[in-house]
């Protein structure tokens, strides 16, 4: 996702009430990964807005200028790696100007998007790729954006960018826009339009790229805002998919015929499952925050943000989030079946901001978690933590 700190869009009425779960749990017997982080990580000196792993490297991006291993400390500014075995630092530096709010990886290839103005000493604008591998070293991808760049995702042919800009290299577009991933790396003619607001999470599914965030138009309809899906070739609005969102959505993920959406607001967050042919709501999971991470492993849907308490119903006071019809304290951190239960797994993060970014591998026993905070299950971890 500067990431906008505990940024809240004003709701004027109480959030209608969808699906009450009650108090049941799953027992914590069955969560995939542990409560207990692992104790081969990095510590960060700011905060991280975004992780993803590729085969045994974790890439790291967000605000931070230092890391730390057992090792000693290193400068890397907006981004940084590290082995996902021994936690140690590797040498990989694209050296940021700036902040970096995400990061894709594919084909030897690192994409970066934030706010910055430089990458490797080359003159990069909010967008840039670099080696994925060895020092980082830039690559030729200079397309400047005209603002923050917040969400990327990939097809084979093309990087789909999702911020607040309303120009790619010259070129008009209103929050989304997509580059070619081979040299000249020309801006497309993909063209949707996110209106009055910024985009703030892209996935591409096999029905298009579900997009997410503060707009209140897509393609000048009114009543595609927030959440909403629009075709990988052209951009045209897939009018289908309408989930009548009216909650900013901070992260979207997908599975199995399902779009995930996490969103956040002055009356609380929730995380919500559609589908992913109708945009028909399946569930509404309350919380008392904003939720603005996901990320889905073996059947458990992890869920991360600035919540202090999953709801038991979809009631909660306007002004504050809270649950008016009680619920089960999550610390920023909780986990759900696909069906919305909530699942007792229970590690807790610190820090008003919490957690900003997920990373899970699907099949496996292995998840990370990035942000403000400094503390997860009581142990020290600045910024980043790794659970498996």
């Amino acid at each position: 996702m500067t990431r906008v700190r505990l940024r809240r869009t004003v709701i004027a009425v109480l959030m209608a009430t969808m699906t009450t779960f009650g108090a049941t749990q799953i027992p914590a017997a069955n969560a995939l990964v542990s409560s207990n982080p692992t104790d081969a990580t990095p510590n960060f000196n700011d905060t991280v807005y975004t992780v993803t792993r590729s085969g045994s490297t974790v890439y790291v991006g967000g605000s931070f200028t230092r890391v730390t291993d057992r090792n000693g400390t290193y400068v890397r500014r907006g981004a940084a790696a590290f082995d996902r075995d021994t936690g140690l630092v590797l040498r990989w530096n694209p050296n940021v100007s700036g902040q970096v709010h995400d990061i894709v990886v594919s084909r030897g290839t690192a994409y970066l998007g934030g706010t910055f103005t430089t990458v490797d000493g080359a003159a990069r604008r909010n967008l840039a790729n670099v080696q994925a591998s060895r020092s980082g070293s830039v690559r030729g991808m200079a397309r400047a954006v005209s603002g923050p760049v917040f969400a990327l995702t990939l097809n084979k042919r093309r990087l789909f960018v999702g911020g607040h800009f309303s120009r790619v290299a010259g070129k008009p577009r209103v929050n989304l826009a997509a580059v070619s991933r081979r040299s000249p790396y020309r801006v497309t003619g993909w063209r949707p339009k996110a209106s009055d607001g910024e985009v703030r999470a892209l996935r591409k599914t096999r029905g298009g790229v579900v997009v997410g965030g503060f707009f209140n138009q897509l393609n000048g309809q009114g009543s595609y805002k927030k959440l909403a899906m629009v075709n990988q070739r052209g951009g045209a609005l897939v009018r289908r998919f309408d989930p009548a969102v009216t909650m900013p959505i901070f992260d979207v993920t997908s599975d199995r015929g399902k779009v995930y959406a996490a969103a956040g607001g002055s009356g609380g967050g929730f995380v919500a499952a559609y589908a992913r042919r109708s945009g028909g709501q399946r569930w509404l999971r309350q919380y008392d925050g904003d939720v603005a991470a996901l990320a889905l492993s073996k059947g458990l849907l992890y869920t991360g943000g600035h919540f202090t308490t999953v709801c038991n119903t979809t009631r909660t006071v306007t002004s504050t989030g809270d649950c008016i019809d009680g619920g089960t304290r999550r610390m920023k951190l909780a986990a759900l079946e696909r069906d919305g239960s909530l699942q007792g797994w229970n590690p807790g993060a610190d820090s008003a901001e919490g957690v900003w970014a997920m990373s899970a591998a699907r099949r496996g026993d292995w998840l990370a978690i990035g942000g403000a905070f400094t503390r997860v299950n009581g142990e020290t971890h600045h910024r980043l933590a790794i659970l498996s």
